[in-house]
């Protein structure tokens, strides 16, 4: 379902996160690989700005996230939660290195994530 805003834009989020509309065709991306890539084709002040926007409402919407399986999340809730994973990608840049590179890490082309969908949880002890 998708609903229209006042100027004829599409919103893809749940409400109350209008604000972050904005990120969603470069940040709520399918995989670790396409965030990752993402991540790395931008610029430190691109990070920062999605960083500093996404940041303040993170914590609300991993809440309203919380307890939902993710076959029932809805289709603003799945975008959602990708924007949320594609936070976390840029987070250790902003915060850490204040570069969308990681010093002294594996090139990009070499990382390769596993992925196992539906998959139960691993804790480590």
């Amino acid at each position: 379902m998708t609903e229209n805003t006042n100027n004829g834009s599409v919103l893809r989020l749940p409400a109350g996160y209008a604000s972050l509309e904005r990120f969603v065709t470069k940040w709520a991306l399918d995989d670790t690989k396409l965030r990752s890539s993402a991540r790395a084709a931008s610029t430190i002040e691109e990070m920062r700005e999605f960083y500093h926007a996404a940041i303040p409402l993170a914590g609300q919407a991993a809440e309203s996230l919380r307890g939902i399986p993710i076959d029932d999340l809805d289709e603003k809730q799945v975008t959602l939660l990708k924007l949320l994973l594609g936070l976390v990608e840029v987070g250790v840049g902003v915060e850490c290195f204040s570069s969308p590179h990681v010093p002294n890490g594996y090139p990009l082309e070499r990382v390769e994530a596993i992925s196992t969908p539906h998959a139960a949880p691993v804790y480590w002890t």
